[in-house]
């Protein structure tokens, strides 16, 4: 049987592996605690209240290219459960084949542009801080052909 715990960072030796190279096997804790994710970040001019970093989810509804009126109640929730920094789903920008499909927010024009400023404001009003996901989609942009989906 081999224990293996983030607390103590340990590896016990059985006599299934016995005599076999497993690498380190005892070496001090990894994980001190979890105070850190809890502190305060700052790079530049930028400060987090806390290195929690929501990973950019893509939403898929924005009726062509203009985010819903969802979008900003979103996010803000997301600000107001304690994430630090909020990384929105793919955006689009302004290119003919940055689109994967037509219900993918843009991140250009009046109309998306004004619904990313509620949802930056919300954010913020929160206590937290957004930033978008810039996307192209290389070659597999927007196809000629629809999706099977």
């Amino acid at each position: 049987m081999t224990v293996f715990t983030w607390a103590e960072c340990s590896v016990t030796q059985t006599e299934s592996n016995a005599g076999r190279s497993m690498g380190i096997q005892e070496f001090g804790p990894v994980v001190a605690g979890r105070e850190a994710l809890f502190r305060p970040f700052t790079v530049k001019s930028l400060t987090l209240k806390n290195r929690i970093v929501m990973s950019p989810m893509g939403q898929a509804n924005a009726r062509g290219g203009v985010p819903d009126d969802g979008y900003p109640a979103y996010y803000r929730r997301r600000a107001e459960g304690e994430v630090g920094l909020v990384m929105s789903g793919a955006t689009a920008i302004p290119h003919p084949s940055a689109h994967m499909d037509l219900n993918e927010p843009q991140f250009y024009g009046d109309q998306p542009l004004a619904v990313w400023k509620r949802s930056v404001d919300a954010v913020h009003e929160a206590g937290g801080h957004i930033i978008p996901q810039l996307w192209h989609s290389g070659l597999h942009g927007l196809a000629y052909v629809p999706p099977t989906w």
